[in-house]
């Protein structure tokens, strides 16, 4: 993906102190985005940079993309959950659990 000076992206701020919104990149370096609020982060990851380790926030080029991938991870964990702690139903055959273990994980040789 390609970046220009100008562009605004969505940030989705992880932490409390931080309020999530539009940013505008100030500069396009080599390996990093620089915004308009002097926080700066990975061109590849899109992960903001910080001083220490943690993960303050995450970009996104949209708001609605943003919005996507968390609808997208809370169904991924409700699934992962009801999995978790039940036993298959009783309806379900072992056919029809491999075709869903291949569309949930294509290319996969384990399924």
């Amino acid at each position: 993906m390609s970046y220009a000076v100008g562009q605004t992206l969505w940030f989705e701020s992880h932490v409390r102190y931080k309020s999530s919104g539009y940013v505008t990149i100030t500069k396009v370096g080599r390996i990093y985005l620089t915004f308009d609020t002097n926080n700066r982060a990975d061109k590849i990851t899109l992960i903001q940079q910080s001083d220490n380790s943690s993960h303050i926030g995450q970009y996104y080029l949209t708001k609605e993309a943003c919005e996507a991938e968390q609808a997208t991870r809370a169904a991924w964990n409700k699934l992962r959950d009801l999995m978790q702690y039940c036993r298959p139903p009783s309806s379900i055959t072992a056919e029809a659990i491999a075709t869903a273990q291949q569309l949930l994980f294509p290319g996969d040789s384990h399924a």
